[in-house]
């Protein structure tokens, strides 16, 4: 019996390649591309062949004349026969041949972090570019690689890594078994391995004072964030006072005295930004004023009496964002407030007040004042428990008498009433001088009232003689040639008259 086979029909037991041709030992099956040719020949008892008859994907046994081939992918049935001169007939072999003329077709995945932004990939530096090559019929064999411009062509081996920043450009094709070579694809992507940035902005007022951030009760802290590269931010992370870490998706609203806010921002490749921190103090307390009196004043219903020269002295300090703006109100109107906080004020009656304004709104304000300008003394008035004579300048009283000093102020009112017998050293009109106590019977008195401003009335004065003997009178001759004399002094003499002086003469 003769043998006849196809060329290539030697099974090995492992894969056998050729141009255009494997065999998979697995799965027992034999692939070929549209390139490759068949053809039947003896291995053996060559000189007594007589002929070959071959059947191609069921039709009858034919002669067979030449090479086969097949054009289209599909899978074909090859069975064929021999026989020698006396008609002994080989047994029929059949051969089942998948014809694959499709290219196989690669994929291309990263292990690890990547983004696609406006069709551009963006990687990490970590990240490793896998290839999946797949082949419907004869399996992929293998995939090409060329990098770096170059044109040089190395086998896909193992994940690729990209440790640098930039753009790349790598050309991917995929061969099957049979040799069916994919289109070359290029892969484009951009190396990232820059952190994005953090930018932080205060909404509502804020001060930096000294090294610290002062904001208002209302304020709110407003996170953003920049990624040079271009994949964009993926979030933005913090967390107050080490607590717990949260995205931030709002405003952070500052509501303790001290707050202490860590930030960072994470990019679409995972690149980290640093912690990044900000301190941040809540001012919720208004400026302090402080306004001290100069000079004499005295209160008297919710009013401030006080002497011309009287200065109010004021100071604003605010210990946290510091004192913005000053504002005097002086009877009810705005001014402007001088550098050095001292404010004078002119006669009569004004008002007075402050307000202070810090550099987050809180606002605080002075009491009130209500100032009158007093630098009228008060009114003495001099009276006697009996009424006096006034002889040539001189008050003549008698005994018993008393004198009263009272006095009357329209201002601030009287503190004392005082009086003096010299002039010059006064004592405090506590209660009626009486007169029978004088030791000499005529005195000068000096009287003045102040008042509760030390206003000093100029003193009064008057002479007060006290008369305690009565006046002595008689009975005189008026004749001529008698003394003048009276006739108490004439009984006194027992009735002896002097003789007149005559007239010249002593």
């Amino acid at each position: 019996m003769k043998k006849i086979l196809l060329l290539f029909s030697l099974i090995l037991p492992m894969a056998v390649f050729a141009q255009g041709f494997y065999y998979n030992p697995v799965n027992k099956q034999f692939f070929s591309n549209k390139t490759a040719t068949f053809s039947i020949r003896p291995v053996m008892n060559t000189k007594y062949l007589e002929k070959i008859e071959v059947s191609i994907d069921g039709s009858e046994f034919k002669t067979y004349s030449g090479k086969l081939k097949f054009d289209n992918e599909s899978v074909h049935y090859v069975r064929f026969r021999a026989v020698d001169p006396v008609l002994n007939w080989s047994p029929i072999q059949t051969f089942k041949i998948y014809v694959d003329t499709t290219p196989p077709v690669s994929r291309v995945f990263w292990t690890g972090p990547a983004f696609t932004s406006e069709k551009k990939l963006y990687i990490n530096k970590t990240s490793q570019l896998n290839v999946n090559a797949e082949d419907n019929l004869s399996g992929a064999a293998r995939v090409e690689v060329k990098k770096d411009n170059s044109g040089k062509v190395t086998a896909f081996t193992a994940p690729l890594s990209f440790d640098k920043d930039g753009d790349y450009s790598i050309e991917l094709s995929a061969v099957d078994n049979v040799g069916n070579t994919e289109t070359w694809k290029s892969v484009n992507f951009t190396v990232d391995t820059k952190a994005p940035e953090t930018s932080v902005d205060v909404k509502g007022l804020s001060r930096i004072n000294g090294n610290r951030l002062y904001v208002g009760n209302s304020c709110q802290v407003i996170l953003g964030g920049r990624d040079a590269a271009g994949c964009g931010i993926k979030r933005i992370e913090y967390r107050l006072n080490d607590g717990a870490v949260a995205e931030y998706k709002q405003p952070v609203s500052i509501s303790s005295n001290m707050v202490k806010l860590a930030y960072r921002a994470i990019d679409n490749v995972d690149n980290s930004e640093d912690w990044k921190s900000l301190e941040v103090y809540l001012d919720s307390m208004p400026p302090e004023i402080n306004i001290r009196e100069s000079g004499s004043y005295f209160s008297v219903s919710g009013k401030l009496f006080v002497k011309e020269g009287f200065k109010l002295v004021a100071s604003v300090s605010d210990k946290d964002s510091g004192v913005k703006e000053v504002q005097v109100f002086r009877n009810g109107k705005s001014v402007s407030a001088p550098e050095k906080l001292e404010f004078d004020f002119p006669g009569g009656e004004s008002s007075f007040m402050l307000k202070a304004l810090d550099y987050v709104n809180n606002i605080s304000e002075s009491n009130p004042y209500s100032i009158v300008v007093d630098n009228v003394p008060p009114v003495s008035e001099f009276k006697t428990s009996e009424q006096m004579v006034e002889r040539e300048g001189v008050y003549l009283s008698g005994l018993p008498n008393k004198i009263d000093i009272k006095a009357t102020d329209t201002g601030v009112g009287v503190d004392r009433i005082e009086f003096s017998y010299d002039g010059k050293s006064y004592e405090t009109f506590t209660k009626n001088i009486d007169l029978a106590s004088w030791e000499s019977p005529q005195k000068k008195v000096y009287y003045r009232s102040v008042d509760r401003l030390g206003n000093v009335e100029k003193a009064r004065s008057l002479v007060i003689k006290v008369l305690t003997n009565p006046p002595v009178v008689d009975l005189f001759v008026e004749s001529e040639g008698v003394q003048d004399l009276p006739l108490s002094r004439i009984i006194e003499k027992g009735g002896v008259v002097p003789p007149a002086k005559a007239e010249g003469k002593k």
